[in-house]
Formats: structure tokens, C-alpha cells, sequence
């Protein structure tokens, strides 16, 4: 098993259900892309937060990542400091 993902154990054992959904984890290499996994894992470890949900919704971004033309949106004048 590869690092990252002891890493990952460390962190869901603590709590409730990690084990569960760290097997949860586990199984999506079945579905889809080691790498893409590792790099979801990664992230989400970097962000410090290693939780299914946010795996998951890392993982499924980087699958399908969405391009955006919205511009960049400042606060308005009264808002800024």
C-alpha cells in the first residue's frame, strides 16, 4: 500500500467510522485511477482535511474538473478595508 494512504489511516483511525470509510477509500482504486486517488489523498492531507467527503469530492474534481470564464470579483468599495 502506498505511503500516502497510511498516512490517510493515521488520520481516520482517530475517529469514529474512519475504518469503514478509509475501506470506502481503499475501493475506489477498483473504479478509478490509482494516480488520480494518490493525488485526491494528497490533497486533501496538504488542506488538513482527510475526511471521505472531502476525497471524494477531490477526487471527482479532478475526473471532471469544470472550466469557469467567470471574472475574478472584488469586494465592492464599501466592503474594503
Amino acid at each position: 500500500m502506498p505511503d500516502i494512504f497510511h498516512r490517510l489511516q493515521d488520520h481516520m483511525l482517530r475517529k469514529d467510522g474512519g475504518n469503514r470509510d478509509m475501506v470506502d477509500i481503499l475501493w475506489l482504486v477498483l473504479r478509478h485511477n490509482e494516480s488520480t486517488i494518490l493525488r485526491a489523498v494528497e490533497l486533501a492531507l496538504e488542506a488538513g482535511v482527510p475526511s471521505k467527503r472531502h476525497i471524494l469530492d477531490l477526487l471527482y474534481r479532478l475526473i471532471d474538473p469544470k472550466q469557469t470564464d467567470n471574472p475574478e470579483i472584488g469586494p465592492p468599495d464599501a466592503l474594503a478595508l
